[in-house]
């Protein structure tokens, strides 16, 4: 019986004679995943690409389960981008098990995932990942908060916005286009005098919009 190592050096040869079969490629990279072998597995990867192969959703799955038992972010952010990429919801739920597993997720590639579901209208998926990165303390850039709390009050969820634009100030990422955000949020909803407050706090803070996005905004208040 061959070791996973002696398949993985069969099927490689195999492959060198120019077979061009998909379900052979995700079978060895799964393998070379299972045994922490990243560098064959990307190089695969490049091949298949270049042969206009599509690898399955279960490889993306093995190697983002590899990357997390391996602690390899390199892999990580490689499996959540490209799955994100391709649109499997089912890679919201793989991002889930690696934040529950307390492995390193580069915030863009969550950020990422975030922006496609607010797209979408799939505010629940996008408030279910933010949570889970908040119980670890991570964040986005402010381009992810920024799709959120759109998403949120184009859902009429005001709430929820107020706390992750909350959760922005404590973590020091609140430039000008987030405020006009929430303040055009909460205008729409004829919360003016949250809207005001919101102004005064940003010009404080020195914050400027461009002229044109202004003048919009101050139109709220007219």
């Amino acid at each position: 019986m061959l070791s996973k190592q002696g398949k993985i050096e069969a099927i490689l040869r195999l492959i060198n004679t120019g077979v061009n079969d998909p379900f052979i490629y995700d079978l060895v990279i799964e393998i070379c995943s299972e045994l922490g072998m990243f560098k064959v597995a990307l190089h695969l990867f490049d091949e298949m690409s270049e042969r206009k192969l599509n690898p399955g959703f279960n490889t993306f799955a093995s190697v983002l389960n590899s990357g997390c038992r391996y602690k390899n972010d390199e892999m990580i952010i490689f499996a959540m981008e490209s799955m994100a990429g391709k649109g499997w919801k089912e890679a919201e739920e793989l991002a889930g098990l690696a934040l529950q597993e307390s492995v390193f997720l580069e915030a863009s590639c969550c950020g990422l995932l975030i922006k496609r579901y607010c797209k979408r209208g799939q505010i629940d998926l996008a408030i279910d990942l933010h949570n889970q990165m908040e119980k670890k303390g991570y964040a986005m850039d402010s381009s992810g908060y920024n799709a959120l709390i759109n998403g949120l009050l184009e859902a009429v969820r005001v709430e929820e916005a107020e706390r992750i634009f909350g959760y922005m100030r404590v973590k020091n990422l609140l430039p000008s286009e987030s405020f006009v955000i929430m303040i055009n949020g909460f205008c729409r909803e004829n919360e003016l005098r949250k809207g005001m407050n919101l102004h005064d706090e940003m010009v404080e803070m020195g914050l400027k919009p461009s002229a044109k996005m202004y003048r919009r905004l101050i139109c709220n208040f007219r």
